[in-house]
């Protein structure tokens, strides 16, 4: 029984670390960003770029940099709940669905409050904190979690 125990343990962990580590997500590029309202979302944790960058403005694209290249997501779905004059406030859901059809990114996110740093100014960027589902040529499933910071830099 501890020797069946200790390979579920194993093969749950393998499980776990290729649904993390299949996705060929990589860090957009400085120059791939394209300044203006929208969403940065980053993994949880870290200090490197963001993954996923989508834009509020225009037609609302998204972009994520994959297979050595840039990826432009359509807008599926922008949907805050609950919908409230006056922006996010803590605990506010944020659901966000981009699509080109080999890649499929949801992101899932709640608001924990402002993104700006120091006393006494005004924010206008919210920091959002959950996961992003994404599904990879309609195969590969991986949930990344993620840091989301949006509105007009």
């Amino acid at each position: 029984m501890k020797q069946f125990l200790g390979v579920l343990l194993v093969a749950a962990g393998l499980l776990a670390g290729s649904a993390q580590a299949g996705t060929a997500l990589v860090p957009l590029l400085e120059t791939d960003i394209q300044p203006g309202c929208g969403c940065s979302f980053t993994r949880f944790n870290t200090r490197e770029a963001p993954i996923v960058r989508w834009s509020s403005e225009g037609k609302k694209k998204a972009q994520l940099r994959a297979e050595g290249k840039v990826q432009t997501l359509d807008l599926r779905q922008e949907k805050y709940i609950p919908e409230r004059d006056g922006g996010p406030r803590p605990s506010d859901r944020f659901v966000l669905h981009v699509s080109n059809g080999d890649w499929n990114v949801q992101a899932v996110m709640n608001a924990v409050g402002a993104a700006c740093k120091g006393k006494g100014k005004t924010c206008s960027l919210t920091r959002y904190e959950g996961r992003l589902v994404v599904l990879e040529g309609g195969r590969q499933r991986s949930e990344i979690p993620a840091v989301g910071i949006c509105g007009c830099e």
